[in-house]
C-alpha cells in the first residue's frame, strides 16, 4: 500500500483547549483532527505531527502538521468534509502533498507569533485579545526589544517545569505597533519555549509602564532565572501567526 504524507494548515481559536499536543485526559486540538482522521478512514492508529506546541487558551491563524494516509485523495474534497465534521472553532485551510522526508516540527525554519492587547473592553472579542486600559511607551518598549535579537538563552522566559534540553532561541524580530484599538507585539524565532511569549510580552509591559528600564532587559536575560523577569501575560492575546518552511510555497495569511 502506498503511503502518502501531507501538510496541512489549520487556524484554531484555542479557548477551549489545552493547546495544541495530545493530552491524558484533556481536551486538545490535535486531537480534534486526529478523530476526524480516524472516523474518515476507519484507522485509530493515524496519527499527525504538529510544527509546534502551543499553551492553553492560545490561538492560530497557521499552524502546521503533517500526517502520513494510505490513499490519494482530492484534496479540496477532503478539506470540504474535515471542516464539516469539526467543530466551529477549528478551521482546515489547505493541505499538500510533501516528500517523505519533510518533517512538520523538524523542518520549520521559524515561527511567529502576534500578541493583541486592546485598550477598551470588547464583548465581540472576549478571550481573543487582552483587555489593558493603562498607556505604554512604545519608544522604550522598542528600544528593549532589541536587546532581545539574536541566538540567546531565555530560561528567564521559561515556565519552570518544562523538560527542554536547552534554552537557546534565535529571536530574530521582536517589536511592537500601536492601532487604533490597542497594540500588537511581533515577534518571531527559530524556536519558542514554553510560555516565552507570554513572559516577554509581560516583561515588556512593565517597561512600558515604567516599572523597568529597556537595558534592564540584559540583566535579566543573564540571570537565567524566571522570577527575574515579569508576570506572564494572558493566553487570551496570544495568536500563532506564521511557520516557515524553506523550500516550500508556504501562504501564511491571516484570517479577518
Amino acid at each position: 500500500m502506498e503511503i502518502n504524507r501531507y501538510l496541512f494548515c489549520t487556524a484554531f481559536k484555542g479557548t477551549e483547549y489545552t493547546g495544541w499536543q495530545t493530552q491524558p485526559d484533556k481536551r486538545s486540538v490535535q486531537d480534534a483532527i486526529e478523530k476526524v482522521f480516524h472516523q474518515l478512514y476507519g484507522d485509530s492508529k493515524l496519527s499527525l505531527m504538529g510544527s509546534g506546541r502551543t499553551d492553553t487558551g492560545v490561538h492560530a491563524t497557521n499552524q502546521y502538521f503533517h500526517i502520513d494516509l494510505p490513499e490519494k485523495f482530492d484534496i479540496e474534497t477532503l478539506i470540504f468534509k474535515m471542516n464539516l465534521m469539526l467543530p466551529g472553532d477549528i478551521l482546515i485551510k489547505n493541505c499538500q502533498i510533501v516528500d517523505e522526508s519533510f518533517h512538520a516540527r523538524f523542518s520549520a525554519k521559524s515561527r511567529s507569533y502576534i500578541y493583541y492587547i486592546s485598550k477598551q473592553k470588547n464583548p465581540f472579542r472576549q478571550n481573543e485579545v487582552y483587555v489593558f486600559s493603562k498607556e505604554l511607551d512604545l519608544t522604550k518598549i522598542n528600544k528593549a526589544c532589541k536587546y532581545l535579537i539574536g541566538e540567546q538563552d531565555f530560561k528567564s522566559f521559561c515556565k519552570s517545569r518544562t523538560n527542554n534540553h536547552h534554552f537557546r532561541c534565535n529571536v530574530t524580530e521582536a517589536f511592537w505597533v500601536e492601532g487604533n484599538q490597542g497594540y500588537e507585539f511581533h515577534v518571531s524565532a527559530n524556536r519558542f519555549l514554553k510560555g516565552m511569549v507570554r513572559a516577554l510580552t509581560g516583561t515588556l509591559i512593565n517597561v512600558g509602564l515604567g516599572d523597568l528600564q529597556p537595558e534592564d532587559i540584559i540583566e535579566i536575560i543573564n540571570k537565567r532565572d524566571r522570577k527575574a523577569a515579569g508576570r506572564a501575560a494572558p493566553a487570551d492575546g496570544l495568536y500563532l501567526t506564521a511557520v516557515e518552511y524553506p523550500g516550500f510555497n508556504i501562504k501564511n495569511d491571516n484570517l479577518e
